[in-house]
């Protein structure tokens, strides 16, 4: 019987379980000598440690079995395939014991090694025994009960007595609690001539056929399923051997019932008849296939989790990891097994690792064990073979049976160490930035005082200066007045000079006042209507000679008007201020973009060479004398501080040629800047 392939592994790999298994394991060498045996197995035989060491296994064993435990050994060697068997083996009291034996083949670093794995089964012989014993005494009975029917056919002389004895034993057979076929086999060449003459109510029970459906039929039109199997034949080997056959696990299952499993049993009866006895195994079976595949997958996902892993006794050893947990602390299965947990854990998470094992370990009531699991989550932090200290999220769960006693603990963990460190780093980072928005509150709060105190400053200055200015401007013209047409041509000229760079002075200080507020005065949004504006601006400028056109389509959109207004005014009025001619025109044009909008202001002006295009902006700076065109330097620079203060940008495109012109190109957001207090 092949239970399983080879498998390359260690004794490590089950050194763990091996001395803590209930069964009897030993290693052996290629001659089927003891390498080495568990307690188990000294305790069940009886003999030394020592005394099993290089000691055969066959030798062992009974002496009737001996031959057949050195074939199984050599087959498993030669075709490094699984073997199961079961023998007697002697212990060292002289008891014979039944060992269930499954050995495998393995492979390790010093050769082909075996291991074995018996269970005692002697108890189950005895049973076996006894069920045999019963199954005489049934085949006794049920010589008997065919004696009677037969009696009662040739005779009725003794039919009274016969009677009782039969319904005796009708009442035995009836009863039992396996089920029981009586066949006769009529013709002693043809195993296919069994014929069933008697069955117990039990069978319908085991087999889902009904008795009436199959009684006194043959054994293939009863249970067609049987046809090409060998059953029948043994069945007639029972009778004409007159020797009681096991005839195993028997699997049937025909178009009237699914397949179940059955353990069965024929013994000899008399008049060419045989008794079978069986019972249906199939729930234990599938339980026991069950139990098989949840150990295969608990094991896989023990090993496979993406979590470490481990079992440990009520004092923190560690009794069984996975590799996750080993490649966690950096430790190899067999170094961790010889620590415990605590001596893992960080110094300072100790005291809360050994509350958390007393809490699980004082949870002992009954109600606790049968209800639920008890188990407590906890972060901490533990110590890797190389020293670092990596943090988890642990999980330890206590593992019952069902009188409440205490079999081991469960140990889920998973590494946090990255969240951590990022918690930690965000922790940092969120007090950095509590600290950084206290500065910047007192900032914005000494920027608010300053802006005050610049407001303030330029409110007075203008005052106290244009108050000087203005007493200089009447000054000239009472002196113009009072002197009339005395006042000779020369000194007239002068005068008016004088007047032209008050009004000048007065202009700068009104500029000056202009550039300092932008950007710091709150002014309120409204929906503009652009051509409506241009209208306004070109009404507002001594502009008769020059044509102003404006191009079709230009938007509606919510903005500040004054600003808006206040640059269109600056840039087409500086159009006509610096044209070469006294005629001319001045085109305004506008692009819609994703996010706002690009005008344009365009003249056939003298152009602007690209020397001075950064130039222009800046306050105070004229490209021709003031004495030459009366300026004051800083329209341009208000129209720019203006378009950066509104989130837009102004470009200038010209060649710098006469008549070729110069056309300023800004942009303006669709949606106006609503926080313009340290707008520079």
């Amino acid at each position: 019987m092949n239970r399983s392939s080879s498998a390359n592994v260690s004794a490590t790999d089950v050194g763990p379980f091996f001395g803590l298994a209930s069964d009897l394991m030993c290693i052996l060498d290629e001659k089927g000598s003891c390498i080495q045996v568990n307690a188990a197995f000294v305790d069940g035989l009886g003999y030394s440690m020592q005394s099993l060491r290089d000691r055969a296994l066959c030798s062992l064993a009974h002496l009737d079995d001996r031959d057949s435990i050195r074939a199984h050994i050599d087959r498993a060697i030669a075709e490094e395939a699984t073997v199961g068997f079961t023998h007697r083996f002697i212990a060292a009291g002289t008891q014979v014991l039944w060992l269930d034996w499954t050995i495998s083949p393995v492979e390790t670093a010093s050769g082909q090694q075996l291991y074995g794995v018996a269970k005692d089964v002697t108890q189950n012989r005895l049973l076996q025994s006894q069920l045999m014993q019963r199954t005489d005494d049934l085949s006794a009975a049920a010589d008997k009960y065919v004696h009677l029917v037969q009696s009662e056919q040739q005779a009725n002389l003794r039919a009274s007595a016969a009677e009782m004895q039969r319904q005796l034993y009708a009442d035995v057979t009836h009863n039992m609690p396996v089920g029981l076929y009586l066949w006769r086999l009529e013709n002693p060449q043809d195993a296919n001539s069994l014929r069933l003459i008697a069955t117990n109510p039990a069978t319908a029970e085991f087999t889902g056929i009904p008795a009436e459906s199959v009684l006194n039929k043959t054994i293939l039109e009863g249970f067609p399923a049987l046809s090409g199997t060998d059953i029948p034949t043994q069945y007639a080997q029972v009778v004409r051997t007159n020797q009681k056959r096991n005839l195993g696990e028997v699997v049937y299952g025909d178009d009237r019932v699914e397949k179940s499993i059955f353990t069965v049993k024929a013994f000899p009866l008399p008049d060419r008849c045989v008794g079978v006895v069986f019972d249906n195994i199939t729930l234990h079976k599938k339980a026991e296939v069950l139990r098989h595949e949840q150990e295969a997958q608990l094991r896989v996902m023990f090993e496979q989790a993406n979590v470490g892993m481990a079992r440990l006794s009520s004092t923190g050893q560690w009794m069984q990891v996975n590799q996750y947990l080993c490649d966690l602390l950096g430790y190899s299965a067999e170094a961790l097994l010889e620590k415990t947990l605590v001596e893992v854990t960080h110094p300072d998470d100790r005291a809360i690792a050994q509350m958390q094992i007393q809490q699980l370990l004082s949870g002992d009531t009954l109600s606790d064990a049968q209800d639920q699991k008890a188990q407590g989550e906890i972060e901490n932090r533990y110590i890797t073979a190389a020293g670092k200290t990596v943090w988890t999220r642990a999980t330890l769960s206590s593992i019952r049976n069902r009188q409440g006693q205490l079999l081991y603990l469960i140990l889920a963990m998973q590494d946090i160490t990255r969240r951590k460190e990022a918690m930690l780093a965000l922790k940092s980072q969120k007090d950095s930035l509590v600290t950084t928005n206290l500065m910047l509150t007192h900032t914005m709060q000494t920027l608010e005082q300053r802006n005050e105190e610049l407001d303030q400053f330029a409110y007075v200055t203008s005052h106290d200066l244009k108050a000087p200015l203005r007493a200089i401007a009447n000054l000239a013209t009472w002196i113009e007045e009072d002197l009339g047409a005395q006042l000779p041509p020369e000194n007239a000229e002068q005068f008016e000079l004088l007047k032209s760079r008050v009004h000048r002075m007065e202009g700068l200080i009104n500029g000056l006042l202009e550039y300092s507020r932008i950007g710091r005065s709150h002014q309120s949004t409204e929906r503009v209507d652009i051509a409506e504006l241009l209208e306004e601006v070109v009404d507002s400028l001594s502009a008769e000679n020059f044509t102003v056109v404006i191009a079709p389509g230009m938007p509606r959109f919510q903005a500040k008007r004054a600003p808006l207004f206040q640059v269109f005014s600056n840039l087409i009025d500086n159009a006509i201020k610096h044209h070469h001619r006294s005629v001319g025109t001045v085109e305004i044009g506008v692009k819609e973009l994703s996010l706002a909008y690009q005008f344009t202001v365009k003249d056939d002006g003298p152009g602007i060479a690209a020397a001075f295009h950064e130039k222009v902006f800046t306050i105070f700076q004229t490209l021709r004398s003031r004495d030459e065109l009366e300026s004051t330097g800083i329209g341009l620079s208000l129209v720019k501080k203006t378009i950066l203060a509104e989130g837009g940008e102004i470009e200038i495109f010209s060649e710098g040629e006469q008549g070729k012109g110069t056309t300023f190109q800004f942009t303006w957001p669709k949606l106006p800047n609503t926080d313009d207090r340290y707008a520079t």
